[in-house]
């Protein structure tokens, strides 16, 4: 194999992983974006549910 070749396939690996690692933190953007509506809707349930029980105090 020629040196060309080997350096054209080093630098294919390098994209590979490159691209690999890119997939990797857009999944988890998605993941902690999911997360963080997950918890949002929680604490708006939360707060709706103390509103509610404290209506019947007025």
């Amino acid at each position: 194999m020629s040196v060309k070749n080997q350096t054209y396939l080093i630098d294919q690996h390098e994209n590979d992983d490159a691209s690999h690692d890119i997939i990797l933190q857009d999944e988890q953007a998605r993941r902690n974006a999911e997360a963080r509506k997950r918890i949002e809707d929680l604490l708006e349930q939360k707060r709706l549910k103390e509103l509610f029980d404290d209506s019947d105090d007025w």
